[in-house]
């Protein structure tokens, strides 16, 4: 009996150490479990962060590759303006210098036109008076009576002639006209037309042609009468020059708001396209003769628009080849 409780107990205190050891051995491992599971979170958190971290070298890294490649750019762009305005200034000096040569190559030409342009205008004068004696002369000789058939030709020669170089004469003596160089004064335009065909009314006559006029009454501005004049009678001349026989030429001014209009109209030849823009330019090669072998000089048109313009005005036409042609004269009223 005592040896069977001696055997129980020893095994329940087997039993307790068993359970004790197992107990201890649980312990053990549920405290490596927790070390395990706590180091797990920890290096879990770790690798968090060494994923934020990443992504923020990677951002910056990204940054700094946009910057400076920025940057790269800035300096590229400063580098271009710096060279392009290296270049400007390098053009802007040449084209400097290219002007002031220029200017000073026209000032050179302009006292050279001047020049030229007085000198012509005093040869221009001074052929004049010997020329118009000349003229004035063999009209004299030629009203006298008792010449031959061959005196009359030679002197009808020499008055055809004197006109001639007459007209060109009075033609150099108005190149170049300015506005500085006008003395204006009230010209009545109804009356200046009226002498200008009257003027011109015995030409019209010798090709059989009629000079129409429709002139408003008094009407008057300030203008060079004489340049004015000669601007109109250029004109009409000209519209009897390239009219064939027995056509008639219209004559008219018209008051407009704040100008005048004179209108020069022919049936003549008309003014082929080829030619028109030239035609007023001094000494032309557009110039033509007229319907019955009339000489051109070239000279009439480019000094009527260097007048009229001088005046503040226009000078412009209309043609059509065959159907005539109509020159405007447009001055302004003050």
């Amino acid at each position: 009996m005592l040896w069977k409780l001696q055997t129980n107990l020893a095994i329940k205190t087997r039993s307790i150490n068993v359970h004790l050891e197992l107990e201890k051995a649980m312990s053990a491992d549920w405290e490596k479990s927790k070390k395990f599971i706590s180091d797990y979170v920890r290096y879990n958190a770790v690798q968090e962060d060494n994923k934020v971290l990443n992504r923020k070298n990677t951002q910056k890294t990204d940054y700094l590759i946009v910057f400076g490649i920025s940057l790269i750019v800035v300096v590229l762009a400063l580098f271009k303006l710096w060279h392009n305005r290296k270049r400007l200034l390098g053009l802007n000096k040449k084209i400097r210098e290219q002007n002031s040569n220029m200017q000073q190559t026209l000032n050179a030409l302009e006292q050279s036109q001047a020049d030229n342009t007085r000198m012509m205008q005093i040869v221009a004068h001074d052929l004049r008076n010997p020329i118009g004696g000349m003229f004035s002369i063999a009209s004299y000789m030629l009203d006298e009576n008792g010449r031959t058939a061959e005196d009359k030709e030679c002197l009808e020669m020499i008055i055809t002639s004197g006109k001639v170089s007459l007209d060109l004469v009075n033609d150099l003596l108005l190149v170049h006209t300015k506005t500085d160089d006008l003395k204006k004064e009230p010209v009545n335009l109804s009356e200046m037309l009226q002498y200008c065909v009257g003027l011109l009314h015995h030409k019209a006559e010798l090709k059989e042609q009629q000079i129409n006029l429709q002139a408003d009454a008094e009407i008057s501005i300030l203008a060079n009468q004489e340049k004015l004049w000669r601007v109109v009678s250029n004109l009409i001349a000209n519209a009897i020059k390239f009219s064939p026989k027995g056509t008639s030429i219209h004559v008219s001014l018209q008051k407009e708001a704040d100008h005048i209009r004179i209108d020069v109209a022919d049936n003549g030849i008309g003014i082929p396209e080829e030619i028109a823009p030239k035609i007023f330019d001094m000494f032309t090669d557009a110039k033509r003769t007229g319907t019955t072998g009339e000489q051109s000089f070239g000279l009439g048109l480019a000094i009527s628009k260097q007048i009229v313009e001088a005046h503040g005005g226009k000078l412009w036409f209309e043609s059509k080849i065959g159907n005539g042609t109509v020159f405007y004269v447009e001055l302004p009223i003050t």
